[in-house]
């Protein structure tokens, strides 16, 4: 990036000062193991020298810092000036100046790995490396972050390297630390000219508004530290009298000192842009840690106590000054997390790699709408999946619940946008309406769905319900089915244990059991009405059928009765005129039938008398002369002559019976 260009793009940043001292907490536990590299910067070819942010770091502010704010501390300056063994000394004590059982020095060693110290011209820093506390007093305390940024000045690169280095130490940071030695002399204030060019693109004023006549975004400016190291001088002012080093900044950047008439405006203009930039500006003047040139080759080895005591408690004092004002940074009041600091960081580099100027404003701006749309997406989908996997497998259900259970959802996902949301208050609501509006639609298809799924599952329940009533309406047997004489009251009561049943079992939204009950019971109760209604009515007909049949049939056979009794009564008229002519002609008719009779068998023995007297008797000479057969011949006559006499007597006997017979018949026939 060319500095030179930097005045040629307008600024839509607003820096304000870090919050009351006091603020961030006084007691970081740094974590153990090695610094990470935060950046790196190497050549590409056709496209320049490119940053890079290292995985590993960006992984730890985004998944073990996560949404702690974050209080940046960064040391910047020459190279060779002992920078990164400033750090070691601010990260391996309390900032009280107490020793720690795990961040502490031991008096003989360091207990982990600090930043690494050369003891060569050479520079050991490359990029901008970072250590990090593990707490800061709480969960939710500020995570502390200190930056050792690659120092200015090597002849291996160039000023574009140099002002890449020193804009993302004053973004990223809310507390600047400027190491030089020596004394504030205009070689010092020039080497400062990469950090005040920035300060044409990052303004003090608080209330200057952006292009489209809206407040501008707001960003925490760091707060500014010129550590002064192997600082030998007495602090005194032109009249002798002491002063702090504070003050002893003051007058170096003052325009109204004794040699500020002679000053060149560029030098006037550095301080300007200088003072503008870090409203809030300290200073702290080291002397030599050590007498001991050798010692002072390999500050690194040199146990803490062995120290210089002067140099002991000026490095206590700087950690209370840095510890107890490096705040969180914040962004129009919101303070910067794990997750904001690493997409700033992203969105830092992207700018710089494009050749343009890193804008907090449009930088934020950005971030904002890219993490509000990351977040809104995600939490939507987690909505939409936990819906699909806890709430569906329950439908249906009544509205009560799915409600009930749909809030529970959304208040799991509220909590998580409101954990990983970024940015100001009205950009954040702005996502959240927008995260609200899908839920809102993703409940709306639920609830259709919860409805669809309820009446079916009502018509199923109905069904079931129903089929023993229309088994009961469709038998006519009266052991199964329903009674003729009481069928619309049994029908009634197995409908209203079918509406209990099905109030009990029946599952979805209350509207949708009752509508669908309503809908498809009532015509079936109609139904089942009509059905019971006509069946009564044809069997009240058909007993009206037999009962008109059997009261015909019982008049007829009165009818038949009294015709009968008339018939009888006739007949017995009959007999009784024609009893007398009935004996006697029944009288005269035997004697009729017995003359003829009698004379019929006087006829018969006469003729059987003629055959036997008409048989020859022989003689007594021809009895003598035949002799014993024709006595024999003779008793056999006589004896079948006794026969047929017997005979006639027992026909006669015969004709008596007949005779009799005769009469009884005659005279019953003459009844009939």
């Amino acid at each position: 990036m060319d500095i030179d260009s930097l005045s040629s793009h307008s600024s839509d940043i607003t820096l304000v000062i870090d919050p009351p001292p006091g603020a961030g907490s006084s007691q970081p536990v740094w974590r153990k193991g090695e610094p990470m590299q935060l950046l790196s910067l190497a050549q590409s070819e056709g496209e320049g020298e490119r940053v890079t942010v290292c995985p590993e770091a960006r992984d730890y502010f985004l998944r073990s810092v996560g949404n702690r704010p974050v209080a940046v501390a960064v040391v910047c300056g020459l190279y060779r000036t002992g920078k990164s063994y400033l750090l070691n000394l601010l990260s391996n004590n309390t900032p009280s100046g107490e020793e720690d059982g795990d961040t502490a020095i031991d008096g003989d060693q360091q207990e982990h790995a600090a930043f690494t110290v050369g003891s060569t011209v050479n520079a050991c820093t490359s990029g901008i490396w970072m250590w990090a506390s593990s707490s800061g007093g709480s969960d939710n305390g500020p995570v502390y972050i200190l930056l050792d940024c690659e120092g200015s000045g090597n002849v291996e690169h160039d000023r574009d390297h140099d002002s890449i280095l020193f804009a993302l130490g004053t973004l990223l940071s809310g507390y600047f630390i400027y190491n030089s030695k020596g004394v504030i002399d205009e070689g010092a204030i020039q080497t400062l000219s990469v950090v005040t060019s920035l300060a044409q693109h990052i303004q003090s004023a608080q209330h200057q508004e952006g292009p489209d006549g809206s407040p501008s975004v707001v960003a925490t400016a760091p707060h500014f530290l010129w550590v002064l190291r192997d600082f030998v001088l007495a602090l005194e002012d032109q009249n002798g009298r002491p002063i702090s080093a504070q003050e002893y900044l003051e007058i170096a950047l003052s325009d109204k000192s004794s040699v500020a008439a002679y000053r060149s405006q560029e030098s006037r203009d550095c301080r300007e842009k200088l003072c503008n930039l870090f409203t809030h500006r300290d200073c702290i003047a080291l002397v030599t840690p050590v007498i001991d040139e050798e010692k002072l080759q390999a500050l690194d080895t040199v146990p803490y106590h062995q120290l210089r005591e002067e140099f002991r408690d000026q490095i206590e004092l700087m950690k209370r000054k840095v510890f107890r004002d490096c705040a969180p940074k914040t962004i129009n009041g919101v303070p910067v997390t794990g997750v904001t600091f690493a997409r700033l960081l992203d969105q830092y580099v992207h700018s710089i790699n494009s050749k343009e100027v890193p804008r907090v404003g449009s930088v934020w701006q950005a971030l904002q709408a890219q993490e509000g749309e990351r977040v809104v997406g995600e939490c939507s989908d987690e909505y939409r999946a936990v819906v699909r996997n806890r709430v569906e497998p329950l439908l249906p259900v009544s509205e009560v619940d799915l409600i009930a259970e749909l809030k529970a959802l959304r208040q799991e996902v509220y909590a998580k946008f409101k954990r990983e949301s970024l940015g100001e208050r009205k950009i954040i609501s702005q996502y959240r309406e927008q995260l609200k509006d899908l839920m809102d639609d993703l409940d709306n298809k639920v609830t259709e769905r919860n409805e669809v799924m309820g009446r079916e599952s009502c018509v199923r329940l109905l069904k079931r319900l129903w089929q023993p009533i229309v088994e009961r309406l469709d038998a006519y047997d009266d052991t199964e089915g329903y009674s003729l004489d009481d069928g619309i009251s049994e029908f009634t009561r197995d409908l209203s244990e079918l509406r209990e049943s099905y109030q009990k079992e029946a599952r979805g939204p209350t509207a949708v059991v009752m509508e669908t009950y309503s809908k498809w019971i009532t015509p079936k109760q109609e139904q089942g009405l009509v059905k019971l209604t006509r069946r009564q009515q044809e069997a009240a007909a058909q007993r009206a059928v037999m009962m008109e049949r059997e009261r015909a049939m019982e008049e007829e056979r009165q009818r038949a009765e009294r015709e009968l009794e008339e018939r009888r009564a006739r007949e017995q008229q009959e007999m009784e005129v024609n009893s007398s002519f009935s004996k006697a002609f029944a009288h005269r008719s035997v004697q009729k039938y017995r003359i003829e009779r009698t004379e019929k068998m006087r006829l018969d023995v006469k003729e059987l008398a003629d055959n036997i007297d008409g048989i020859d008797t022989p003689s007594l000479v021809e009895e003598e002369e035949t002799d014993e057969s024709q006595r024999r011949m003779t008793d056999d006559i006589q004896a079948e002559i006794t026969e047929l006499r017997t005979a006639l007597d027992d026909r006669d006997r015969e004709g008596q019976r007949e005779e009799a017979d005769f009469l009884f018949n005659g005279s019953s026939s003459c009844l009939l």
